[in-house]
């Protein structure tokens, strides 16, 4: 899903409507996200962060794919974006069962389920 129909809140035909890891569950057609039933308050960054890594479950992505999906082909070397976001995003998170990870590579990331 692009970073447009994420903002419009749309989600494009054949596309998961929601992701569920441990108590988090991350509504992709609503914009919104849950943690043991509890709204979790992101920025739209941190959101749109969040979602692209859940669509992309325990696969690793780069950096540079992160950066030219979320901020545009011109931000794919700007790695110290993602870290602050990365961080960012952690906060919320950090009582889940939801990991967000670094590997294999200091270049990469994956979001796991379970800690």
């Amino acid at each position: 899903m692009s970073a447009a129909a994420l903002r419009r809140g749309t989600a494009p035909p054949g596309t998961t409507p929601s992701v569920v890891f441990g108590d988090v569950f991350v509504d992709l057609a609503r914009r919104e996200v849950t943690r043991a039933a509890a709204q979790v308050h992101l920025t739209p960054r941190e959101y749109e962060l969040l979602a692209e890594l859940a669509r992309h479950a325990g696969r690793v992505l780069t950096h540079r794919s992160l950066l030219r999906t979320l901020w545009g082909p011109t931000f794919a070397d700007e790695m110290h974006y993602l870290r602050v976001q990365m961080a960012s995003l952690r906060q919320p998170l950090k009582e889940s069962r939801l990991s967000i990870l670094r590997r294999p590579s200091p270049s990469s990331v994956s979001i796991l389920q379970s800690r």
